[in-house]
């Protein structure tokens, strides 16, 4: 009996905790007394522990100092009884990002909107950091990069080059990331939706990619001469489109001689108006491409793949 309800769950004494905007940080974190801060939260959610946030807008970051342990036994933030909840981050450059789970293992972001509301996350950086974690999970979130429409870089930033590289700012960085899964997300209006450099076993599924400037997904191993990677990563049943001056998913570097990002999955995707290709795979081998609708004329063309291996294409 012991064993099963061990199996059960990590932790028997896993807590639920709610966030409103007219709680305390010294209340007990109940629906009844309901803490005001996502860092209180950050400091206190051990394995096994959710917080829910009642509807509101908080100027506050997603940080958790723990990690979870197990399926059972994640740590997860998410809205309460799926009430509007908008997390906009710091205003400030030594703040970071809104969503800081690099690192971290079994965390759950799900049911928030995340969407930014300055010009800039501060350079060179990502909204959402999962690099070098295990096991995240972003789920049924919003991710728009506000006012980007008239962004006045938009116009001065955008050349044959693309962005100036001081602008790059991703929506999600999976870098390195094990085992993530990006879900039933909307991303409009970045320089990449979502960059996973050398991410394994990791899964994009049934979100809606738009309007982001670069490559809207930027996968793989960089480097002329890189050890090449099996990367085991699958990205199915998505919206894949709008960008404005690369690809739709692009592998590798333009420097690549050699393949380099290897066993990937394109499936049943909808592809449509990309500034460049499609799908660019340089330094790609071993990829599998079916099912895709592809729609609207691009700068490139439906798939190019230079310095590797052409992909395994199964007609949609």
């Amino acid at each position: 009996t012991f064993m099963a309800v061990m199996l059960f769950s990590d932790r028997l004494d896993a807590a639920t905790y709610y966030i409103a905007t007219n709680g305390n940080d010294n209340n007990p974190g109940t629906l009844a007394a309901p803490w005001r801060n996502i860092s209180k939260a950050n400091s206190t959610l051990a394995a096994g522990d959710r917080v829910e946030i009642r509807s509101g807008i908080y100027d506050d970051l997603i940080q958790p100092a723990n990690s979870g342990t197990s399926e059972n036994a994640r740590i997860t933030y998410t809205s309460y009884n799926g009430e509007a909840v908008f997390i906009r981050g710091k205003t400030t450059a030594s703040s970071g990002s809104t969503v800081q789970a690099s690192g971290r293992s079994y965390i759950t972001i799900s049911n928030l909107d995340l969407s930014g509301d300055k010009y800039s996350v501060f350079g060179s950086s990502s909204l959402i950091w999962a690099n070098n974690s295990s096991y995240f999970k972003l789920l049924n979130c919003t991710v728009t990069k506000a006012n980007y429409l008239s962004d006045p870089r938009l116009a001065a930033g955008l050349s044959s080059t693309g962005i100036r590289a001081e602008d790059r700012e991703r929506a999600v960085n999976l870098g390195n990331a094990q085992s993530a899964l990006v879900e039933n997300c909307t991303i409009v209006g970045w320089q990449t939706a979502v960059i996973a450099g050398l991410s394994q076993n990791s899964i994009l599924r049934s979100n809606v990619f738009q309007n982001n400037w670069h490559s809207v997904i930027d996968i793989g191993n960089y480097g002329a001469t890189a050890t090449p990677v099996d990367l085991y990563l699958l990205i199915e049943n998505n919206h894949i489109g709008g960008s404005m001056i690369s690809d739709g998913v692009q592998t590798g570097t333009d420097n690549a001689t050699t393949v380099m990002n290897r066993k990937i999955v394109i499936r049943n995707n909808y592809f449509y108006y990309n500034g460049e290709d499609h799908m660019d795979f340089k330094g790609g081998g071993e990829i599998l491409v079916e099912g895709n609708v592809i729609v609207g004329a691009s700068g490139g063309g439906y798939l190019r793949a230079t310095y590797g291996q052409a992909p395994d294409t199964v007609p949609g």
